[in-house]
C-alpha cells in the first residue's frame, strides 16, 4: 500500500525479499539515529523560511515550513520534542514493520509453526502491539496467552508480563537493533 513501486501485481514474498526488508528496517533505524545526531547543527532559521514540495506521480504537495520551523523562540522550545517524537515514530515503525513482514512471510510460506512457539517471537508480538498505540504502553495482554496461562514473555534480558498492563514500555534503539538481528538470524538459519 505504501510502496514506491507502481507495479500492480503483488507476488508472494521470497526469503531474499524478507531479509532485504529486515536489513532495510535495521538500516532505517541506524540512519534515523545518525540524522538525530545532526539535529543540533541544522540551521533551523533557514529551514523556517522554506516551502517544501513533495511529489508523487499524480500529486504535488507544497507545504510552508514556517508554521513548523519559523519561530525561533518556539523552535528552541519545540525542537527537543520534535526530535524525540521523530525517534519514537521511527522506533514504532521499525518494531511494527519487522514483526509484520516476518509474520507475513511465515504465513505465505506455511512456516508459522516454525516461529509461533518461540518466546522471542511472542515478545516481538507483544512489543509490536504496544508500539502500535501512540501512548507506548502495554494495552492488553493477548487473550490466547491468558487462556494458556502465559503471564510473561522473555527475549534476552527483557521480560514483558501481565503486571505491565497500562504502564509505559521503554525499548531502546540498541535493543530494537538486537531484536531485528535475532529476527534476521532466525530467517537465515531456520526458514526456507
Amino acid at each position: 500500500m505504501f510502496s514506491n513501486d507502481s507495479s500492480p501485481a503483488l507476488t508472494q514474498m521470497s526469503k531474499k525479499d524478507l531479509l532485504n526488508a529486515l536489513h532495510h528496517l535495521y538500516g532505517n533505524l541506524l540512519l534515523g539515529n545518525i540524522l538525530i545526531g545532526f539535529s543540533d547543527s541544522i540551521d533551523w532559521n533557514l529551514v523556517g523560511t522554506m516551502i517544501h514540495e513533495v511529489r508523487s506521480p499524480d500529486v504535488i504537495f507544497k507545504t510552508d515550513l514556517r508554521p513548523v520551523f519559523g519561530s525561533t523562540t518556539s523552535l528552541r522550545e519545540d525542537q527537543p520534542t520534535m526530535v524525540d517524537e521523530f525517534q519514537k515514530m521511527l522506533r514504532r515503525s521499525v518494531v511494527a514493520e519487522s514483526f509484520e513482514v516476518l509474520t507475513l512471510y511465515c504465513r505465505e510460506s506455511a512456516q508459522m509453526d516454525q516461529v509461533k512457539g518461540l518466546t522471542w517471537y511472542q515478545f516481538a508480538r507483544v512489543l509490536r502491539n504496544t508500539v502500535s498505540h501512540k501512548r507506548g504502553e502495554l494495552m492488553n495482554w493477548p487473550p490466547e496467552f491468558e487462556k494458556k496461562g502465559i503471564a510473561s514473555v522473555t527475549w534476552r534480558h527483557r521480560t514483558l508480563d501481565t503486571g505491565m498492563e497500562g504502564k509505559p514500555l521503554l525499548m531502546f534503539d540498541a535493543e530494537i537493533l538486537a531484536l531485528i538481528t535475532d529476527e534476521i538470524s532466525f530467517v537465515e538459519n531456520f526458514l526456507s
